[in-house]
């Protein structure tokens, strides 16, 4: 299970009811901005037992074990031919007679003779006296006899009894997202029902006179809302339930409205109304709540402002409003606070890419630009290319894009054939696997 490092004192933040905190002192790393906001969270207690076919995608309450040896039984690794431990030392070619067959599935288990063999199939139990299998290719049927043209060690082409799993065993590890993969051991365990944790109850709210919803035609300086498409296939891919509670204009008192409604959830997660204009009212709406938040100016481009606190038991997290910051900031802060609910044991690992080209960018923040992979290296590694001229507003370039590359803020410009982190839209839950 992951666990959360100790947050240290951060001099230019402060928690206030309703408040914010501005950049004081500096700007917070990406890295700081984390542990603070998951310095709070604990998993979620409440679980429920959910059968195999409908467990795909949830988080495995504690460790299961396995209470049967897998495989259960001596079987055979392929089809081919049985060998006795007695002929196993005969000079081939060796003829043997055919004593019979054993089947995947065959309950009745025959005793091989020396001198005889007996065919058998993938998944058959091993017959007693069996030393080893050989496979079909290396024997042929040479005058009413089998010949086998080769010699072959003991135990060859037998899976054994709990070579796989013995009893007792760790199959899955509490924490683990349940694929494909865990369902077939645990159904192959003789499980029928796995114990998860109940999923992260997800409302996101988009903020803005300016939004529409998405349909309308937008005019008089407005713009349609697109944030929602980014942050709920997000949400659903970390795991989360997701509940649209569509637009909210600039108005304290009709925004309370709606987080006050809805603080039963476990995130409330906002997009615009944070960075601090006046038109920015999120912060004023979660103090007349009674509840709590701090806006953090980070050291990130883009998506420098970003906001968290609790409504309750709710926590909250407000995004800035234009895509780019909205995708940047949720991969960044949103997924991870969703799997520390879940329970979710973290071992995401980013990828890799090239720069096909110098990658312009100035020292001092933590930089994600939209990247398409151009082609793969001779080491195997893509490289890629950087698309658009910035600006967390544009969406032409996120269409385009296979992910998002990092570019340290230790760092200036990447020249090109340069390493760097690559994100793709794939680990973000942007695109499908």
């Amino acid at each position: 299970m992951s666990t959360i490092a100790p947050v240290p004192p951060l001099e230019n933040c402060e928690k206030r009811s309703g408040n914010d905190c501005r950049e004081g002192r500096g700007l917070l790393s990406v890295d700081e901005a984390r542990r603070l906001i998951l310095s709070s969270v604990s998993p979620l207690q409440e679980c429920e037992d959910v059968p195999l076919r409908e467990a795909v995608g949830r988080v495995a309450a504690a460790d299961i074990q396995s209470s049967l040896a897998l495989p259960s039984f001596d079987n055979a690794a392929m089809d081919g031919f049985c060998i006795h431990l007695d002929d196993l030392g005969s000079i081939p070619p060796i003829g043997l007679r055919l004593q019979g067959e054993a089947r995947a599935g065959d309950e009745q288990r025959l005793m091989l003779r020396r001198g005889h063999t007996i065919r058998i199939t993938t998944g058959a139990p091993i017959p007693d006296g069996v030393a080893a299998i050989v496979p079909h290719e290396r024997a042929r049927m040479v005058e009413g006899r089998v010949e086998i043209a080769a010699r072959i060690e003991a135990g060859r082409n037998i899976r054994r009894r709990a070579e796989d799993v013995v009893p007792g065993a760790t199959i899955v590890e509490g924490g683990a997202r349940l694929n494909a993969c865990h369902l077939a051991i645990l159904a192959a365990a003789g499980k029928s029902h796995v114990r998860v944790r109940r999923a992260p109850r997800v409302g996101i709210l988009s903020t803005g006179n300016e939004l529409v919803p998405p349909g309308t035609l937008p005019e008089g300086g407005r713009i349609v809302d697109t944030n929602r498409f980014i942050l709920s296939s997000m949400l659903r891919s970390a795991g989360a339930t997701v509940e649209d509670l569509g637009i909210a204009a600039d108005d304290v008192d009709l925004l309370a409205g709606v987080l006050g409604a809805n603080r039963h959830l476990d995130v409330l997660v906002t997009s615009g109304g944070v960075a601090g204009s006046v038109a920015d009212r999120v912060p004023a709406a979660i103090a007349a709540l009674k509840g709590e938040t701090t806006v953090l100016s980070l050291a990130l481009r883009p998506g420098k402002p970003i906001g968290f606190g609790s409504l309750g038991k709710c926590k909250l997290l407000n995004l800035p409003g234009n895509p780019m910051a909205t995708l940047v900031t949720a991969f960044l802060f949103l997924g991870p606070l969703v799997r520390a609910l879940a329970g979710q044991d973290e071992r995401r690992r980013p990828g890799v890419a090239r720069t096909a080209h110098e990658f312009t960018h100035i020292e001092g923040r933590q930089e994600f630009v939209p990247v398409r992979i151009v082609d793969t290296g001779p080491d195997g590694i893509p490289r890629a290319e950087k698309l658009g001229k910035g600006g967390s507003a544009r969406l032409l370039p996120l269409a385009q894009a296979d992910g998002l590359a990092e570019l340290p803020a230790s760092t200036g410009a990447i020249p090109a054939g340069q390493l760097m982190v690559f994100h793709s839209f794939v680990e973000m839950g942007l695109l499908p696997a």
